[in-house]
């Protein structure tokens, strides 16, 4: 889930960079922040924030009569992005504390975003409130070096009435408004206290009941830590004079300080955290200076619509020199493991110096992606090449770059990338004719002898570490399929839904030995796409090692029966009913080279289990065979648990679907095109459900609507030789009409004939397309050729 944290604020420059840096090592993935008439550089240090893809920034002015802090809360969330599931409001003296006691050692991010996993998993819980714990200024009177975590240890004890005040983290879909800025009102839904067990309002003792204030105080497993006074000096000089945002005219006095400044009781469990805060403040700082130079050259946007363009009129390149070294002009493409090597080395002008390390170089050989690589190989020959004496504590000692890229493209673009600002380099043509891939270079050993897939066309590694994502293009495309699908479901009256099925990778990541960004090119659809898309990795995970097998790319069965219950359960199916189809399956442990195994010579085998007990071959009644692209399949099942046509639209993943979703729905039709969309299909087989499949590596190239399968047949068919063809035919599934039983009527007979051939008249049209295509690839062939075995 992400989480955005908003706030309002005015003259906090003093602590601000703290308080992002802090929230963003917590976990924290967007912030919405709007600028009370600052006048102390907190407006100009989120303006030059402002352009993050993690940071929206706004301005607010004070209304007559009427306190800023709701009117903020109203903007924020109309500028919230799609793709945020909840919202923290909190101010900039509130620090989220998503450790207890007892579990300092943890990871901030996974403690957090996995209470918030918890809390919010039930669609019911709309909101959940967390409690203050109130700090006071552990005795200074003025203010002091280092951080507010580190500087405030002393704290109130937990009775103390304050500690009643909550905050409030709100899904995102359920929230109307801020009643005020402690509560929310919700559309529908719970709200629970971060327990998840119900909340209950504070009561007072004549009876009377306040939104703000709980009847418990709850400070695990997350609470807020409010330091609401501060040393003396901050306090009188910011916070008094500050005035409130959520009382007009409301001033924090003398009494005030003296009854909140309560150092009852030590707690420096925000100690573990300085270290991580102090070097994200350090980054927030260089991208703050970033911005201040570049903000004064009025250069062209980070993110074009179209291809790098040399007629963008630009400020004064940045880059003293780019040198590749590979590939180089006139020879050819260098290749490692089954890769292009591409090398070199970008050196900034001095004024830019200490940018290097944010200095990103973005490639593009197609439209719709592009791949982000950092400087990160140390080149003292190329300071010595510029005159510099001392290398090891030079900013761009770091100036080289070296990584790969797909054997096969012929060029490629390449720019800088500096914050939100970027600049054209030049194109880079590849000789790579010839050349050819290994399939031992195809292969990536994991861990405990797990294989994975490596030098494919889509770039899995660097899709899991979130370099390769999709451009504007790509999630324009997106989109417009997605809008186009949900016109065609529409007009034919089908449920449908969008299936991404998870790289193995993903969901053995451990096995796989690389972390997996918190942001792929998924998680950019997941952002724009409908509710309707189904990405079940969590589902997945909870399966561990049987969700795959170690040799091949594939899922097993056991994780397509899973996913298939969750499928079924999204189209508003009973759990338990569908969960009965399967289980009383058995399974039996077979040794499976794949399609990874095989790679490797020697051959390697592992044990995988595959379903014993049935086969989805005495429900096939047409598959024409047709490798990959253009293969058809029906199944037919007057047992299942729905009466109703499925149509899937998939990839070769979708045949572990085949032993499943055909127990559950009554017709299922098969198309492999990957995810993307035939219309003639609906018309066809005027399916009930639709589910379009495709796979998580396959992310960033969008799906189209205008895909033909009749087209796939007609170039597979007449792509293939005898051989081929003659596989083709022996594998070949054409049932004709089933036998009668004897003791039905004539009537019964002839009413089940005529069912039988209404069935079949469907995917007749499809047979005689593929009878026409077999002859027409058969007469192109001289006799040699068709008779060859």
């Amino acid at each position: 889930m992400k989480l955005a944290i908003a706030a309002i604020v005015k003259d906090e420059m003093d602590s601000l960079a703290e308080w992002v840096a802090y929230h963003r090592v917590i976990g924290a993935d967007h912030f919405l922040i709007a600028d009370n008439g600052s006048t102390d550089g907190t407006r100009e240090w989120l303006m030059s924030l402002d352009q993050e893809a993690w940071l929206q920034h706004v301005d607010v002015a004070t209304p007559p009569e009427t306190p800023p802090q709701l009117v903020a809360y109203d903007k924020l969330m109309s500028i919230c992005p799609p793709d945020v599931d909840l919202v923290c409001f909190i101010d900039a003296d509130e620090y989220v504390m998503p450790m207890n006691e007892q579990s300092t050692e943890q990871d901030p991010k996974a403690c957090l975003h996995g209470w918030l996993e918890s809390r919010f998993q039930n669609s019911s819980v709309s909101a959940v409130v967390i409690n203050w714990a109130c700090f006071g200024s552990s005795g200074h009177k003025f203010r002091q070096e280092g951080l507010v975590i580190e500087r405030f240890q002393m704290r109130a004890k937990k009775e103390f009435p304050p500690n009643h005040h909550y905050k409030t983290i709100v899904r995102r879909s359920a929230f109307s408004r801020m009643v005020n800025p402690h509560h929310p009102e919700v559309t529908s839904g719970d709200i629970v206290d971060a327990n998840g067990e119900a909340f209950d309002f504070y009561q007072f003792r004549n009876g009377s009941r306040k939104p703000g204030l709980s009847q418990k105080v709850i400070w695990e497993p997350v609470r807020i830590n409010h330091y609401l006074t501060k040393s003396v000096e901050e306090f009188v000089l910011k916070k008094s004079r500050r005035g409130s945002a959520a009382r007009v005219g409301y001033e924090k006095s003398r009494k005030y300080f003296e009854s909140h400044d309560r150092n009852d009781e030590r707690c420096d469990l925000s100690l573990a955290l300085a270290s991580a805060v102090s070097e994200e403040m350090r980054e927030l700082a260089r991208r703050f200076e970033m911005a201040q130079v570049l903000g004064a050259q009025e250069v062209a946007p980070a993110k074009p619509r179209f291809m790098f363009s040399r007629k963008r009129e630009k400020a004064e390149t940045p880059v003293q020199r780019l040198v590749v070294d590979y590939p180089s002009k006139g020879a050819k493409a260098k290749v490692e493991d089954g890769q292009v090597l591409v090398q070199g080395w970008l050196f900034l002008k001095e004024s830019y110096a200490e940018f290097n390390s944010l200095a990103r170089l973005v490639i593009r050989w197609q439209p719709e992606f592009e791949l982000k690589r950092a400087l990160t190989e140390q080149r003292p020959d190329v300071l010595a090449h510029f005159g510099y004496k001392r290398f090891d504590d030079h900013p761009q000692l770091r100036c080289g770059f070296r990584f790969f890229l797909p054997v096969g493209i012929s060029r490629f673009d390449i720019a800088l990338e500096l914050g939100q600002q970027r600049w054209p380099l030049d194109t880079i043509a590849v000789d790579s004719q010839g050349l050819s891939v290994n399939d031992v270079d195809k292969v990536r050993p994991g861990k405990s002898g797990w294989l994975f897939l490596k030098s494919d066309s889509n770039m899995s590694l660097e899709q899991h570490q979130g370099a390769l994502m999709l451009t504007e293009i790509g999630l324009e495309r997106w989109g417009a399929y997605f809008g186009a699908l949900e016109e065609a479901l529409k007009a034919h009256l089908a449920h449908g839904r969008f299936f991404i099925t998870p790289s193995k990778e993903a969901v053995l990541e451990a096995q796989y030995g690389t972390p997996r960004a918190k942001q792929t090119a998924v998680e950019q659809i997941l952002s724009i796409a409908p509710t309707e898309v189904i990405h079940p990795l969590s589902a997945l995970k909870g399966l561990g090692g049987d969700a795959f097998c170690q040799t091949d790319t594939h899922w097993t069965h056991t994780a397509a029966m899973q996913a298939s219950i969750e499928l079924a359960v999204s189209w508003g199916l009973s759990r338990e009913e569908v969960e009965a189809l399967f289980k009383d399956d058995t399974y039996k442990e077979v040794a499976l080279k794949g399609d990874l195994g095989g790679k490797l010579a020697p051959a390697v085998s592992k044990p995988v289990k595959v379903l014993f007990s049935f086969s989805n071959a005495r429900l096939k009644v047409y598959d024409n065979a047709v490798p990959n692209f253009g293969r058809l399949v029906v199944f037919e099942n007057a047992e299942a648990l729905v009466d109703s046509t499925l149509l899937v639209c998939g990839s070769s993943c979708s045949a572990a679907f085949f032993n499943f979703l055909p127990r559950i729905f009554s017709r299922m039709v098969f198309a492999h095109t990957t995810g993307n969309l035939d219309k003639s299909l609906l018309e066809a087989f005027s399916p009930g459900y639709v589910l379009m499949e495709t796979t998580a590596r396959f992310a960033i190239r969008p799906p189209t609507s205008d895909f033909s399968v009749a087209s796939s047949i007609r170039e597979k068919m007449l792509s293939l030789d005898a051989a081929a063809l003659a596989e083709i035919e022996r594998k070949r599934v054409v049932r004709p009409m089933g036998k009668q039983d004897e003791s039905d009527t004539e009537s019964q007979r002839q009413d089940t004939n005529q069912h039988q051939a209404k069935k079949e008249e469907d995917w007749q049209p499809w047979e005689a397309l593929y009878q026409t295509l077999r002859a027409e690839a058969l007469a192109t062939m001289n006799t040699a050729e068709r008779e060859a075995p």
